[in-house]
């Protein structure tokens, strides 16, 4: 869906359900709000007060798109994925890949972008995301005459059709199609990976302090099913709930994967989150040595890096698989 400047919908409340700083670290990455908080209500539907999303093809625009502003780092990958990079003149503080993305102009952060920057830019074309609080400022976009496109991607089953958005949008479908079709091949050439190895009992761990991990159906859920991992978060959880330390330890997870913090200087906090599970020396996971640290962007970013994930974190889960051609030596492994 393109967003245009009439009619202007009206701006709804926004409810933070889920821990505000959770969700900033997911937004930064780029794969929207958690379950429960601006982007999507407790039972998955949409808040009144957070931005359409436009995920399904669009007609191509009328007028050449030479300018692109991104506003979130995984939109930033897709579009270099598709080949428009030398088109993409702005982009948020924290969109570091690929490298090229790192010397662009900055527009802000991921929650707190600056107009008056985006417009100075003259963009043929801003990119958005729905995330924690952001339809105030999309609106002051379209009601200056931006022309905006919002998509959401908050699992694997939604890039294709964020990536087919972004190319329509973009004026180049073909690109999205031909995109589109080499991750699926990378995702299977990962899945054959693992198909014939037990799957282990993991848990992906957002945040520590409150703890927030990664459920079922969630980004990072659906890369620990891929790379041959059985998430330990019971279904009726929700996508990125809050869960209780006594919850893990009855699960007993054989692997603990925990995403370092992304900040704009990097991964960091690695020593402290491995200090933070040390402690609980009952659960196999730590017995066994196998806690472990990823980065972030690698494993919160809903984009053409999916297979990347999945290989890395099937070498943390399964060792003995063949190894991945790429993709594996990107994880921080801690034990």
């Amino acid at each position: 869906m393109l967003l245009r400047a009439s009619p202007r919908p009206p701006v709804g409340a926004f409810s933070f359900l889920l821990v505000l700083a959770a969700a900033i670290v997911l937004a930064r990455c780029g794969g929207g709000a958690p379950s429960g908080s601006a982007a999507s209500g407790p039972s998955g539907e949409r808040d009144a007060g957070a931005p359409p999303d436009a995920t399904s093809p669009q007609a191509a625009p009328a007028e050449p798109v030479r300018r692109i502003v991104s506003l979130a780092p995984n939109v930033t990958e897709i579009l270099f994925a598709l080949g428009l990079g030398e088109r993409v003149v702005g982009v948020t503080e924290f969109c570091n890949y690929p490298p090229e993305a790192v010397r662009l102009p900055k527009v802000g952060g991921f929650v707190n972008p600056n107009a008056e920057v985006i417009l100075a830019l003259r963009p043929d074309l801003v990119v958005a995301t729905p995330n924690v609080g952001n339809r105030t400022f999309v609106e002051r976009l379209i009601a200056v005459g931006a022309r905006v496109v919002v998509v959401q991607a908050r699992n694997v089953s939604e890039i294709d059709p964020a990536i087919a958005a972004i190319a329509n949008a973009s004026g180049d479908p073909r690109a999205g199609s031909a995109l589109i079709a080499r991750l699926h091949a990378d995702l299977d050439r990962e899945k054959a990976r693992v198909a014939s190895l037990p799957r282990r009992k993991t848990l992906f761990c957002i945040q520590i302090e409150p703890l927030i991990v990664a459920g079922r159906g969630s980004y990072p859920g659906d890369l620990i099913e891929l790379a041959g991992g059985e998430n330990i978060v019971p279904s009726s959880a929700g996508a990125y709930p809050n869960f209780s330390l006594e919850a893990v330890v009855a699960a007993g997870p054989e692997t603990i994967v925990q995403s370092l913090m992304d900040t704009q200087s990097g991964a960091g906090g690695g020593d402290a989150l491995m200090s933070f599970w040390g402690r609980i020396a009952s659960l196999p996971a730590v017995r066994n040595r196998q806690v472990h640290t990823v980065p972030g962007d690698l494993v919160l970013r809903p984009g053409p890096r999916v297979a990347e994930g999945v290989a890395a974190l099937a070498a943390l889960l399964h060792p003995e698989a063949p190894a991945a051609a790429e993709g594996a030596a990107a994880a921080t492994a801690s034990r």
